[in-house]
């Protein structure tokens, strides 16, 4: 009777070992990131905060210049500054970026001022000063117009620097004076006017058969071509020599007056002929265009005759003017002439310059 009590409970304890060993054995905590390591059975500890590891800035070339104010444009010549008068203007730039300036590299055209060229700066370039500005002067001359405004646009000389310099500032210009002379027959030596070419049987100097003397003639005190039809027609073309001056600007006023019946002759009338050099005409109206031309490389020859060098010096020139008209055929006394009259030129310079 007790061998049958005992059975049952050991056939239970074995089916509770059983039971106890089908369960999974418990391990070692997993470690998490930027955790610690608990031992089985033990809570895990709160981790500590990451610090960032410090870094230090990094330290620019010593060649690059930390950012500013943006850069100012001082002119520093003295008064009176005037228009084509050769000058080297003295600048400052304030908060100047860069390390140096090479003059050669400006602009040649700074708006209303022109760098006169043919001129190499050599030696050191000017250096920037301790308190960011640096002190230049370029020679050159200023335009008219513009309102005397100067212009410099640079850009880094570094390689991989987007750097930009643009600058600007106005440069009152003193008032020129005007000087014009109206007897300009007084300027016929200076002009050196001459017959350049005429048509076959052409009325164009000394005296015709009919009529009075024709070609270069003085008028008025002033100097004046004179022409008139004829038989066959009438084709004539007078030049005039450059004049020049150095410091300032120079211009020509002319007159047309037509007389006769009928078809008149007619000045600039297309009358083919090549034989100056950038030469204006005279129209109807006495109007001539531009008879200016302006040039930093021309000088004048012995003889007169106007070549490009070298020159340093800003010159204005009064172009040499073409003198052409063509007049109908005419018979008898029915005469139709035609006469071109310089009647002004004038000249805007420096107070006290002599002209002509």
């Amino acid at each position: 009777m007790r061998v049958r009590r005992l059975a049952p409970a050991a056939l239970l304890l074995c089916v509770a070992a059983a039971v106890g060993h089908a369960q999974p054995q418990k391990g070692p905590t997993p470690i998490k990131p930027g955790g610690e390591f608990s031992p089985p059975g033990q809570p895990s500890q709160p981790s500590a905060p990451v610090r960032p590891t410090p870094t230090l800035p990094a330290t620019p070339p010593l060649h690059v210049i930390p950012p500013g104010p943006p850069p100012v444009l001082t002119v520093t010549s003295p008064p009176p500054i005037y228009e084509y008068q050769k000058i080297a203007l003295s600048m400052r730039i304030d908060h100047f970026p860069f390390d140096d300036l090479d003059l050669n590299r400006l602009p040649s055209v700074m708006h209303a001022f022109v760098r006169i060229p043919g001129i190499t700066y050599g030696g050191p370039n000017p250096q920037r000063d301790k308190n960011g500005s640096i002190a230049f002067s370029v020679i050159g001359y200023f335009m008219s117009g513009f309102d005397g405004e100067v212009r410099i646009v640079l850009t880094s000389p570094r390689k991989g620097d987007s750097t930009t310099v643009n600058v600007s500032t106005t440069v009152p210009r003193a008032a020129r004076a005007t000087v014009t002379v109206t007897n300009t027959w007084s300027l016929k030596d200076r002009l050196a006017p001459q017959l350049l070419a005429s048509g076959v049987g052409s009325f164009c100097n000394g005296q015709p058969p009919i009529g009075s003397a024709l070609g270069i003639l003085e008028h008025n005190g002033k100097l004046s071509f004179f022409g008139r039809s004829g038989p066959v027609g009438t084709a004539c073309v007078f030049g005039l020599k450059e004049m020049l001056v150095a410091n300032g600007i120079i211009g020509a006023s002319w007159k047309v007056v037509k007389e006769g019946p009928g078809e008149q002759c007619r000045p600039y009338a297309n009358f083919l002929y090549n034989g100056l050099r950038g030469a204006v005409s005279v129209d109807e109206n006495g109007f001539i265009g531009d008879p200016v031309l302006f040039s930093d490389s021309l000088q004048v020859s012995d003889s007169g005759v106007l070549y490009a060098t070298d020159n340093t010096f800003p010159v204005t020139v009064l172009k040499p003017t073409e003198i052409r008209y063509t007049c109908p055929v005419t018979l008898g006394t029915d005469v139709r002439t035609i006469r071109i009259i310089l009647d002004k030129v004038t000249m805007l310079g420096p107070p006290g310059q002599r002209f002509p």
